[in-house]
């Protein structure tokens, strides 16, 4: 018969413990917690960290690229970011951390993001990253490619409201997806000489550029081109040219009455008091319709001149500029 002491010792033993403590349990009193419902082998809750999958990249250019994915935060707050690199080292990441917040729902929310800046004609990897609480997710690598570097396009167009002094030229840029700049050159021959600048956007494709012209020679034709460039190269447009037209007459204003007529410089006058007509010499003559025609309006003035010097000679001509 065992003794008390080697009665405790064998139940002191671990091959003891557990049996020795059901026994207890289930002799509790009514109403005190029981041990017995969660058994020492029972299984742990499982962690659900959030489920992750790595989108494609729809869009690429020289500098940058949009990514996609979608995050399932499995009913706990979770957040997301890209990372990504030329290796699967990645070494960047966007947004900074905590990332962006994709909510605590239980189904899948789209996770998309634009990676800059980028080097142009490099393979970049990515993937999308999550975590929540019970912890982090990592979806697949995937990569994509940069444009190369490549210069904009450069079209030189027509030219168009050519006048004798003015004209409108115009071209068109593509700029390949960077921000580029153009100029115009123009002038009297293929050195061309004058130069205009602007900047086209890099996410508008083909655009119209157009540059008006003022000062212009009459009669005389005129060599333009558009160039344009970017960090990839420059592009020369073809050389184009327009001719003004000539004036064709000195006097570009309407035609005036003839002056021959005018009562405003009718001879010869009376003398006052005298009924004998006074006899004036041409130059007094030339003067006074000179006088005359010097309160005309100003765009009749020259043809009204003109008549009177040749109906009265040319005596006066130094003193004309006096009016």
């Amino acid at each position: 018969m065992s003794t008390p002491r080697a009665l405790l010792t064998k139940l002191a033993s671990p091959a003891m413990l557990v049996p020795a403590m059901s026994v207890m349990l289930a002799l509790a009193p009514s109403g005190m917690p029981s041990l017995a419902a969660s058994p020492a082998n029972a299984d742990p809750v499982p962690l659900t960290p959030p489920a992750v999958t790595t989108g494609g990249a729809p869009e690429v250019s020289q500098s940058s690229a949009e990514v996609t994915g979608s995050v399932d935060p499995e009913g706990i707050e979770a957040h997301y970011y890209y990372e990504y690199g030329p290796t699967t080292e990645y070494g960047q990441r966007t947004p900074a951390l905590p990332g962006v917040d994709a909510g605590t729902g239980s189904s899948p929310v789209n996770a998309a993001a634009t990676l800059v800046p980028l080097t142009p004609g490099v393979t970049y990897h990515y993937r999308l990253v999550a975590t929540n609480a019970d912890g982090t997710s990592h979806g697949d690598d995937q990569t994509f490619t940069t444009l190369p570097d490549q210069p904009p396009g450069a079209s030189t167009g027509p030219a168009s409201g050519v006048s004798v002094n003015a004209a409108t030229i115009a071209g068109t840029v593509d700029p390949r997806g960077v921000a580029a700049s153009y100029r115009f050159e123009y002038g009297t021959d293929t050195s061309y000489g004058t130069q205009t600048f602007g900047t086209v956007t890099a996410d508008l494709g083909v655009q119209t550029v157009t540059l008006d012209l003022r000062g212009l020679e009459a009669g005389t034709t005129y060599h333009y081109r558009l160039v344009a460039g970017n960090p990839g190269g420059t592009t020369v447009g073809e050389d184009a040219t327009f001719t003004t037209p000539p004036i064709a007459s000195p006097i570009l204003a309407p035609a005036v009455t003839p002056l021959i007529g005018v009562p405003s410089i009718a001879f010869p006058k009376l003398v006052s008091g005298s009924s004998t007509p006074k006899t004036l010499t041409k130059a007094q003559k030339l003067a006074a319709a000179l006088k005359a025609c010097a309160k005309k309006p100003k765009r009749q003035r020259a043809g009204c001149q003109k008549q009177a010097r040749k109906r009265y000679g040319y005596g006066l001509r130094g003193r004309a500029s006096v009016w």
